[in-house]
């Protein structure tokens, strides 16, 4: 659900972006749960709100009671460096709340650190999106899962790879391509080489974490899944099944007590 959340916003700036009007209007459960997790602190200003914007919002009315972590970040297109300590925030609050209720292996900081750099750091680098980005992370102490979350507008992995290597990667299906990113560093520019090698890092912490990844593309929507030494497919739905969204959207759910790592 949250990372459903992430995708709604980055719909609004690509509605606002190519100049419609958007109003929102939602029941009372689902505007609850939005206002909760901080959704109205990052929406548009522009946009209007039914039954109207919270005045005070619940998720900084509440965030202390809460025992699980729900913090969305807004990246600015151009603005990498007002959101340059974002990664170490991000990682200092999973292992604080988390480290509540469990004993969290020496290094875990560092690796949760790693997975918001490498995904803020595409967002800036390489996603060339006009648009505002979003990266959000949740924690569920009693179930020791964790989710994280990140959602872009721009150019999307898979179609600047097939631009840049169209006669390399002609006869292969999105899962396999996305596969190869994750597993063997393919990038547009090449095998191991710049920010894939960091995807390829983020696919062998998730295999440590047994964490499911979803790819929310234009064309498709991938689902993977650890396997062994390296992330496997597990299913997927294509552009026929799918509504309009730009961007790459990616979402890791850690299940931290079936990884074996704690």
């Amino acid at each position: 659900m949250i990372d459903a959340g992430l995708r709604v916003l980055s719909l609004i700036e690509q509605l606002v972006y190519d100049g419609k009007e958007v109003k929102l209007i939602f029941n009372q459960d689902l505007f609850g749960y939005l206002d909760r997790m901080g959704f109205f602190l990052v929406l548009n200003p522009s946009i209007e709100v039914f039954p109207e914007r919270p005045r005070i919002s619940m998720f900084d009315l509440h965030c202390g009671e809460n025992q699980n972590l729900v913090e969305i970040s807004s990246l600015p297109p151009g603005g990498e460096s007002k959101v340059k300590t974002l990664p170490g925030k991000l990682a200092g609050s999973i292992v604080s709340v988390l480290g509540r209720t469990m004993s969290l292996p020496r290094g875990f900081e560092t690796e949760m650190f790693t997975v918001f750099s490498e995904l803020i750091g595409n967002y800036f680098e390489h996603s060339e999106s006009k648009t505002p980005g979003y990266v959000v992370a949740q924690t569920y102490p009693n179930a020791k899962n964790l989710h994280i979350a990140v959602s872009d507008s721009g150019l999307g992995i898979l179609s600047t790879i097939r631009k840049a290597r169209s006669k390399e990667f002609r006869g292969k299906s999105d899962t396999e391509l996305i596969l190869e990113v994750f597993n063997e560093g393919v990038s547009r520019f090449g095998t191991n080489v710049g920010r894939s090698c960091g995807l390829t890092r983020l696919g062998q912490i998730s295999i440590k974490y047994a964490a499911d990844l979803t790819i929310r593309m234009p064309g498709c929507q991938v689902y993977l899944r650890p396997g062994g030494t390296k992330m496997e497919g597990n299913y997927a739905y294509f552009r026929s099944e799918l509504g309009a969204l730009r961007g790459t959207h990616m979402c890791f759910k850690f299940a931290l007590d079936k990884s074996g790592a704690l």
